[in-house]
C-alpha cells in the first residue's frame, strides 16, 4: 500500500505541475492575443486612410 500510495502522491503532483504549466500557456498566449488585436485595433485606422489616399 505503502508503494502505492507514493505513486497517488506522485501522480498528483505531476498533474499540478501540468495543469500549472498550461495555465501559464494559456495565459501567455491570452496575452499575446490581447497584445495582437490591441495592434491591429491600432493599426488599422491607417490602413483605411492609406486606401482613402490611393
Amino acid at each position: 500500500m505503502i508503494i502505492h500510495r507514493q505513486q497517488t502522491i506522485m501522480f498528483m503532483t505531476i498533474a499540478i505541475i501540468i495543469a500549472q504549466a498550461i495555465q501559464m500557456i494559456v495565459r501567455h498566449l491570452r496575452t499575446q492575443a490581447a497584445a495582437i488585436v490591441a495592434v491591429v485595433v491600432t493599426k488599422k485606422p491607417f490602413y483605411i486612410k492609406g486606401l482613402l489616399a490611393i
